[in-house]
C-alpha cells in the first residue's frame, strides 16, 4: 500500500517585512526543551507480506544484523540492530545525571520506534532521520509583537530581527484572533527558521574601515618676521622685518619662538625703496600681471576690531591675501586672519561698558551683542539679546526687513540652574514631570492620559479610546517603583479589572476576567510565575534499585511547571507480578494517581514488556517476561510544592 500526499497551494505569500525588537516587537524570549531528546533508536518495521509458497507468519523487520557504517563516521549501528550517536551520548549520557563520565557503549538515552518500511535500507533512513531530529536540545521561540502591519495574512512569512542579540528569524503567521468586545488583537507566529545577518559583508567591510579611519588632525598657523631668511632677529611683529615665515602645526596654536622651526619657510616681503614709496615688484608673471601680497592686523579673528593696514602693534591677529592689486583692501573679509600675539598678562577689573560700535562696510553683515533693538540694521546682521554673550537670552537674524528668531545650539547654552521647564505641554518641575499625551496608539487602540515621574516611581494613567479618539469607559493604570511593577485595566463599567500583573518580590502575578465584562458578579483566574515555574528539575536514583523481579533498576525524574515525565530503565530478573519498585520521590508526586500506568517495551524480546502504575504512593511493576531490558516513560501532573536539592536546568 502507498500513501500520498497532493499538495495543492501553500497558504500565504512572502511579504519580505521584518518586525524588529524595541521598534515593532517588545521582546524575542528563546527556551530549549529535552522532552523529546534521545541519543539512541531501536527501530521496528512494518511486517512483509509473505511470499508465494510460505507458510510461517512473518516479523516485523528489525535492523538487527543489517551492515551499515555513516559516511561522516558520526552514526553507528550496532548488530543488535540499535542505532547510536555517540556524539550527542558525550552531552546528554544519563551517566552525567549521576556524576559519572559519559561512554560510547553505554547510557544512551534509547527510543524504541515503530515505522511502516518494509525494507532494511528504508527502516536505517527513516531512524537516522528521526535521530538527527530528537539529539538536540529542541530550541522555541515566543515573540511578544507590539505592532502588527495591518497587511499581513494568515499563513503569510514575515521576518524578525535582535540586531542586539545578531538573532535573525523568518515565521508564518497561523492564526490572528481579534475581540472586538475586548478589544484585543492575538497573533500566533509559528515554523520559526534561523536566518543569517541581511547586511551585505562589503557594508560590514566598510563599515570596519570607517570606524579605523583617524580622527581629523587639527592644525594652527604660526606667523613670524625677521632680518633675513635665516630667522635673524625673528619677532612676532612685522615693523621693520623683511622676511616672514608661515607654518602649520598640529602640535599648538601658540607659536613656536624657535627660528628652527621655521626653516626653509621664509620668503622676502620687503624689497628695496622705491622713489615712489613703494615696493619694486616682482616678476611679471605669465599674463603680465604683477602679484602683490597684502598683510593687515586687528584684535580679533573677524578682522573687524582694530583693523589697520599701517602696522600690527599691540594687535593679536594677523590677515593675509594676494592679489594683482597694488593698493591695500579695507574690507576684513578679504583677508585670511590668524593668530599670532601670545596670551595676555592676568585680566584687570571690568570697566565699564563704551557705547555701541559703528557697523563695519555695508556689505558685510554685523553681530550686535546689546539689550536694546540695533538701529539701522542691514540684511544678514546677527543680534545677541544681553550684555555679554554669557548672558545672552536670544539670538535673532535680521532678513531685511523684520528680526527673525534663531535657534541656540546645545553648546552654545550655559545653564547654571533650571527652575522649571515646560517643553510641548509637557512640565517638568523637579523633583516631579508630568507628561500629558493625547490619542497615542497603545495595543491596538488609542489612548489620551498622563506620564508621570514623582518621588522615585514612574505612573502612566490613562483612558482607552475607539479609533476616533473616544473613551468607552476603560481606564489602564501602570505604576513602576522600586519595589516593583503593578498594572491594571478596568472593565468599561470601572466596577472590576479586565486583568491586572504585578512584578515584585520576584514573582509575576496574573490575573484575568474569564466573566462577561458587564456581569455584577465577575469571575477571575488567578496565577502566580516565579523563577522555578521555568526550570526543569532532574533526579536519578543512584545506586541502582533491586527488587524481587528486578535486578537493577533506575528511575529518572524530570519536572518542568506542573508537568512530570517519569523514565524508567528496568533489568527484569523474573516474571513477578505487584512487585514494588520504589516510593514515588517528593516533588514528583501525581495529582490523581489512580490515572498513572504505562507498559514499557523490553528492548531485547519483541513483544513483551513491563505494566508499572502507581499505588498508594509506591511504583508497582509486573514484567510479562522472565528476563530482558524494558524502557519507557510516562507523563503526568504534580501539585506538589517544587523539590529542593534536587539538579535543575533552564
Amino acid at each position: 500500500m502507498r500513501r500520498l500526499i497532493n499538495i495543492h497551494k501553500r497558504m500565504g505569500a512572502e511579504r519580505n517585512i521584518t518586525l524588529y525588537v524595541d521598534k515593532d516587537i517588545n521582546k524575542i524570549v528563546t527556551s530549549g526543551s529535552i522532552y523529546d531528546l534521545y541519543t539512541a533508536v531501536t527501530p521496528t518495521g512494518g511486517t512483509p507480506e509473505s511470499k508465494d509458497g510460505e507458510t510461517t507468519d512473518q516479523q516485523p523487520i528489525t535492523l538487527e544484523g543489517y551492515q551499515w557504517t555513516d559516511p561522516d563516521g558520526r552514526y553507528v549501528l550496532t548488530k543488535e540492530g540499535v542505532l547510536l550517536d555517540p556524539v550527542a551520548n558525550q552531552t546528554w549520557s544519563r551517566l552525567l545525571a549521576k556524576g559519572g563520565s559519559p561512554s560510547v557503549n553505554a547510557a544512551y538515552i534509547n527510543r524504541v520506534v515503530t515505522y511502516t518500511a518494509t525494507s532494511q535500507a528504508t527502516l536505517l533512513q527513516s531512524a537516522l532521520s528521526d535521530l538527527k531530529t530528537h539529539n538536540h536540545e529542541a530550541v522555541n521561540y515566543e515573540t511578544d509583537i507590539a505592532v502588527l502591519p495591518q497587511n499581513i495574512n494568515i499563513g503569510d512569512t514575515i521576518h524578525l530581527a535582535d540586531e542586539n542579540e545578531q538573532l535573525y528569524l523568518s515565521a508564518r503567521l497561523l492564526e490572528l484572533k481579534s475581540s472586538y468586545s475586548m478589544d484585543t488583537h492575538t497573533a500566533t507566529l509559528g515554523d520559526y527558521l534561523i536566518e543569517h545577518d541581511q547586511v551585505a559583508a562589503q557594508y560590514r567591510q566598510l563599515a570596519e574601515q570607517i570606524k579605523n579611519l583617524p580622527k581629523t588632525i587639527q592644525y594652527y598657523p604660526w606667523l613670524r618676521y625677521a632680518d633675513d631668511d635665516k630667522g635673524t632677529n625673528m619677532s612676532a611683529l612685522p615693523a621693520g622685518k623683511k622676511y616672514m615665515a608661515t607654518v602649520w602645526s598640529n602640535k599648538t596654536s601658540v607659536p613656536s619662538d624657535d627660528p628652527a622651526d621655521y626653516a626653509g619657510k621664509w620668503a622676502l616681503i620687503q624689497g628695496p625703496k622705491g622713489d615712489d614709496g613703494v615696493g619694486v615688484p616682482g616678476p611679471k608673471g605669465a599674463d603680465g600681471k604683477t602679484s602683490y601680497f597684502h598683510t593687515a592686523w586687528a584684535n580679533d579673528v573677524s578682522g573687524r576690531s582694530g583693523f589697520t593696514v599701517s602696522g600690527g602693534d599691540g594687535k593679536k591677529y594677523i590677515g593675509t591675501y594676494s592679489d594683482f592689486t597694488l593698493a591695500d583692501s579695507t574690507n576684513p573679509a578679504d583677508y585670511n586672519w590668524a593668530l599670532f600675539k601670545g596670551s595676555d598678562g592676568a585680566t584687570g577689573p571690568q570697566g565699564p561698558q563704551g557705547p555701541q560700535g559703528v557697523p563695519g562696510s555695508k556689505d558685510v553683515p554685523y553681530t550686535y551683542i546689546q539689550l536694546g533693538t540695533p538701529t539701522s540694521p542691514k540684511k544678514g546682521d546677527l543680534w545677541w539679546h544681553g550684555t555679554t554673550l554669557n548672558d545672552a537670552t536670544a539670538l535673532q537674524y535680521y532678513n531685511g526687513t523684520a528680526w527673525v528668531d534663531q535657534s541656540i545650539q546645545q553648546a552654545v547654552l550655559s545653564i547654571k540652574k533650571l527652575q522649571s521647564i515646560e517643553i510641548d505641554t509637557s512640565l517638568i518641575n523637579s523633583p516631579t514631570i508630568n507628561s500629558p499625551f493625547s490619542h497615542v496608539q497603545i495595543s491596538g487602540a488609542k489612548s489620551s492620559g498622563n506620564l508621570s515621574l514623582s518621588n522615585a516611581a514612574l505612573q502612566i494613567l490613562g483612558n482607552i479610546e475607539d479609533n476616533s479618539g473616544n473613551p468607552n469607559g476603560q481606564y489602564y493604570n501602570t505604576i513602576l517603583n522600586p519595589s516593583g511593577m503593578t498594572n491594571y485595566i478596568t472593565t468599561p463599567d470601572q466596577k472590576g479589572n479586565v486583568s491586572s500583573a504585578g512584578l515584585q518580590n520576584g514573582a509575576l502575578q496574573l490575573k484575568t476576567l474569564i466573566s462577561d465584562p458587564s456581569a455584577a458578579t465577575k469571575k477571575y483566574i488567578q496565577s502566580e510565575y516565579k523563577s522555578t515555574d521555568n526550570v526543569t528539575f532532574f533526579y536519578v536514583n543512584s545506586p541502582a534499585i533491586t527488587t524481587a523481579n528486578m535486578s537493577y533498576a533506575y528511575i529518572y525524574y524530570m519536572r518542568r511547571g506542573n508537568i512530570v515525565t517519569v523514565q524508567f530503565v528496568l533489568g527484569i530478573s523474573q516474571q513477578k507480578p505487584w512487585v514494588v519498585l520504589a516510593d514515588v520521590r517528593p516533588g514528583y508526586k501525581p495529582y490523581a494517581e489512580s490515572g498513572v500506568g504505562c507498559y514499557i517495551s523490553n528492548t531485547n524480546y519483541v513483544g513483551q514488556a513491563c505494566q508499572i502504575y502507581i499505588s498508594k504512593g509506591q511504583w508497582v511493576t509486573m514484567p510479562t517476561s522472565p528476563s530482558g531490558e524494558c524502557r519507557g516513560s510516562v507523563s503526568y501532573l504534580t501539585q506538589d510544592d517544587y523539590p529542593t536539592g534536587d539538579s535543575y536546568f533552564s
